[in-house]
């Protein structure tokens, strides 16, 4: 009785969480106890979820550019009438910055600092640098970034309404680890 009391507290606990709460006994109920294979079963389960949740996540279909059309006016090499630039962020060093500018109007909209620099680290098979077209507002950037998130992987960007709204992370794997 008590071991499935313990099962059913801990069904998607990474740990002892039973423990948290301490039972005063009554003359009614023993207190629960979770024994160490409960604990290991409840673990299990939650590993086996979240393998699932991970599972899903990964099936969907990565963007594509002709999902995001953009009538084209000249020079324009991103979304219709922008154009896709990048120079040296000013910190942190080493990071180059994408930025994006309105043919149009002039307005700059920056599209943050990246690094790809993770050669160094041994990783010279992974993707890096910023792919675009001038037809589509995907702008797909590989590489490492420190603001918001620190991630490194491949970004996938929809420009909408004068802003980058990221669409997917695909991390790389195995992850790079930063120092």
């Amino acid at each position: 009785m008590a071991t499935k009391q313990a099962q059913s507290l801990c069904l998607f606990s990474l740990g002892p969480l039973v423990s948290n709460f301490p039972v005063t006994p009554s003359r009614r109920q023993p207190p629960i106890v979770a024994s160490a294979r409960v604990l290991r079963l409840c673990r299990m389960r939650f590993g086996v979820v979240l393998l699932c949740c991970l599972a899903v996540a990964s099936a969907q279909p990565l963007p594509k550019f002709g999902s995001y059309p953009a009538s084209v006016r000249r020079p324009a090499n991103f979304a219709g009438h922008y154009e896709v630039s990048t120079r040296p962020c000013l910190s942190p060093s080493g990071y180059i910055e994408i930025a994006i500018e309105d043919t149009l109007s002039g307005k700059a909209y920056p599209a943050g600092c990246y690094w790809w620099g993770y050669g160094a680290y041994g990783r010279k098979d992974l993707p890096h640098g910023a792919k675009y077209r001038a037809n589509s507002r995907l702008l797909i950037v590989s590489g490492c970034r420190e603001v918001p998130e620190r991630a490194c992987g491949t970004f996938y960007y929809e420009f909408k309404n004068d802003q980058l709204v990221l669409l997917r992370l695909g991390p790389f794997r195995p992850p790079i680890e930063i120092e």
